[in-house]
């Protein structure tokens, strides 16, 4: 079954972002088994982002490592994910991930950043994520 895409809300395409964290908002996509749903963003300064590419980033939320991922609960408040994802009550809601520059180095060549963020409905090793929709960012 293809899950939709997360709705990809900010930065806006070809927006300029400065500061020390990097924060993409989204929308939690609908599953139609209800399913828990966990998160990928990939980085790269080519598009489409490829993982052979030396700029490559990618951070999940089923790892958090490098990135600190939220969604926002009924009373609008944002709590964390939990690395095992996001149930069916949080469906349609808005969610964010920030990332910190210092964990990726390659930031500090700034310029042009391609961006996607993508869902997946399971813990499957690795998982598959649908839908990808790209984004354009100048980082400063």
């Amino acid at each position: 079954m293809t899950l939709p895409a997360p709705n990809l809300v900010s930065p806006a395409n070809g927006s300029n972002v400065k500061g020390l964290d990097l924060t993409f908002v989204f929308t939690i996509p609908v599953s139609q088994d209800s399913k828990n749903l966990v998160f990928r963003i990939e980085l790269d300064t080519i598009n489409p982002p490829n993982s052979s590419n030396f700029n490559y980033k990618v951070c999940e939320s089923r790892s958090n490592k490098q990135g600190f991922w939220y969604v926002k609960d009924n009373s609008g408040t944002y709590i964390k994910i939990h690395t095992a994802g996001v149930n069916s009550e949080f469906y349609g809601h808005e969610a964010k991930v920030v990332l910190k520059k210092q964990f990726f180095s390659e930031f500090l060549t700034f310029g042009q950043w391609f961006w996607r963020i993508s869902a997946s409905d399971g813990l499957t090793e690795p998982p598959v994520f649908d839908k990808i929709i790209f984004k354009q960012t100048y980082f400063h």
